[in-house]
């Protein structure tokens, strides 16, 4: 049965489920209302930052791509998040102390012990800078700070110490700028230049905000969102970036806009060498997707978040300087630093910014064919529910076919038979008491490609306190990782 719902009553329930919605009549406008006033179509900006600093070829080779962009009339600039911790060498670690934790301890290590390392990453940065580039704030030892519960003293002791770390480097490690250095105090540019922030983890308090403008920070970018969003500035004076969750292409699933939560969705977070070109052009797709939509609409940034690795043989890498080959270098395009955009939004009458946001401009015709046809997501659903003592699965959407899709239903990882009754009577016979469980369904193709999953919690089992936690964990998709 093609693009049917099939109804199982075993384990599990394929049912048909609709919604009938009906509006309220809308209230009679006024006679000849005065259209709003069109302005001139805002540029289609593009912003890609990368997350850490550890890996100083990577680095050197992003930098040569830059270059070779510009060459090439397609101007890319880059913003580095650097994390603090790497500019100080793991003998002198007892010198940094994170917030409610103890001295000389960092989630991400710190730099290697080699004299001459803390020199050469400090002439990386610089060259960087010169060539155009941002430097900008990823924190110091990469702790969540929302699971930390950080405060305001917390947040100026990380900042703070940010400032220490990277400027004080030559002094805290006891190094020399190297011979060819020739800045003052070995470094092109000071503080005032790292105006912005992503928290590691996207880990964030209220806390944060009032410090960040303190300490002369003008955006923040570790809150997610949508991808068709206008960046608001904040009672503190900042501008609130988002991490977009965008489509993952050739599938239903969303993901957010960075290397790592590709990494997660597409293989777990382990390295699959055997299917490095399939997840690449997978993210080329979802990225060019974004930019499409964005483009051809309302003209909202793209906002792309990376690191300083090579998640799954470089596939990830290989895909963003894909990207950016596509888009950088097209008509009203521009592929700047998150620090320039701020600029720019900040440059804009109060006016002209809400017609802009408002949509009161021209869109730009999207062509009947794309110089690059990336692959579109499906429309394919899936809820898994508890009705009774019965966990049930309701599977529908436009691509949905049972002919050609399988539905997966998987207890803490491990995959269930469907012919075997999966009710709540029947898991607390099989697990023990007071369990925890995490129960999935997913939607996967011929080929075993993940399309859409609902997955959610059984607290407690078999005791009085027992709970089914109805929002689904994919409602998370903060993941980040670190290098």
């Amino acid at each position: 049965m093609n693009r049917a719902f099939s109804q199982i009553s075993l384990s599990v329930l394929f049912a048909l489920s609709t919604s009938v919605s009906s509006a309220a009549p809308s209230a009679k406008p006024p006679a000849n209302p005065a259209p709003p006033s069109k302005v001139k179509r805002p540029p289609q900006y593009v912003m890609i930052g990368f997350d850490g600093g550890l890996n100083l070829p990577h680095w050197q080779e992003m930098r040569d791509f830059s270059k070779a962009m510009k060459r090439a009339k397609k101007p890319v600039a880059f913003t580095y998040f650097v994390s603090g911790v790497y500019f100080l060498s793991h003998n002198n670690k007892h010198i940094y102390a994170a917030p409610k934790h103890t001295p000389g301890y960092s989630l991400i290590g710190f730099a290697e012990d080699k004299p001459e390392i803390i020199s050469d990453r400090v002439d990386m940065m610089n060259g960087a800078f010169v060539e155009g580039a941002e430097i900008a704030s990823n924190a110091n030892g990469h702790f969540d700070a929302s699971e930390d519960k950080w405060n305001a003293d917390d947040w100026s002791s990380e900042l703070k110490q940010y400032d220490d770390l990277l400027f004080g480097a030559f002094f805290n490690n006891k190094a020399q700028p190297n011979p060819m250095n020739k800045y003052p105090h070995g470094y092109a540019f000071d503080s005032k230049e790292i105006v912005g922030f992503r928290a590691p983890n996207l880990g964030i308090t209220p806390d944060l905000y009032p410090e960040l403008k303190a300490y002369g920070y003008k955006y923040d970018i570790s809150s997610t969102g949508e991808p068709m969003f206008w960046p608001r500035k904040d009672a503190n004076g900042i501008w609130r970036f988002q991490v977009p969750s965008i489509e993952l292409a050739g599938t239903a699933k969303k993901v957010l806009s960075m290397d790592y939560n590709f990494y997660e969705a597409q293989s777990k977070g382990v390295d699959d060498l055997a299917n490095r070109e399939v997840y690449r052009k997978q993210m080329l797709d979802s990225y060019m997707n974004y930019f499409n939509n964005n483009y051809y609409g309302n003209r909202t940034p793209v906002f792309i978040g990376h690191h300083f690795a090579l998640y799954n043989g470089g596939a990830y890498w290989d895909a963003v300087k894909d990207f950016a080959t596509q888009v950088c270098g097209k008509p009203e395009v521009k592929c700047v630093t998150y620090k320039q955009y701020a600029m720019w939004i900040d440059s804009l009458k109060d006016d002209k910014f809400m017609a802009y946001r408002n949509g009161q401009f021209d869109l730009l015709p999207r062509p009947r064919t794309l110089d690059y046809q990336p692959a579109r997501s499906l429309d394919v659903r899936l809820q898994l529910r508890k009705i009774g003592e019965e966990l049930k699965i309701i599977a529908s959407g436009a691509d949905y076919s049972s002919e050609r899709m399988k539905i997966v239903i998987s207890i803490d990882g491990k995959i269930m038979p469907l012919k075997k009754d999966l009710n709540l009577q029947t898991l607390r016979h099989q697990f023990p008491v007071g369990s925890e469980l995490r129960i999935s369904a997913s939607v996967r193709n011929r080929r075993g490609l993940e399309l859409q999953s609902d997955t959610h919690v059984i607290r407690d089992l078999g005791t009085a306190q027992e709970e089914f936690v109805e929002i689904p964990l994919e409602g998370n998709l903060k993941t980040d990782k670190f290098l």
